[in-house]
């Protein structure tokens, strides 16, 4: 089994694709090792693998949402 860190929901965000022009909704997960990232809501709605910490080395992100 792959070692995991638990992902905490705190906010959506509407941003602007710099590249489309688009409205991208961003998820801002805090990790709790302390770090927060922002995924594409879109990518985890369509994906079903695992997503991993860009901090952390081959450690899975436990979404709680």
């Amino acid at each position: 089994m792959s070692k995991s860190i638990k992902g905490k929901l705190v906010h959506h965000h509407t941003v602007i694709d710099p590249d489309t022009g688009g409205k991208v909704t961003i998820c801002v997960v805090k990790l709790e090792t302390g770090g927060m990232i922002g995924i594409d809501a879109s990518f985890l709605e369509q994906v079903k693998e695992p997503v991993y910490s860009p901090f952390d080395k081959n450690v899975e992100i436990d979404l709680d949402f």
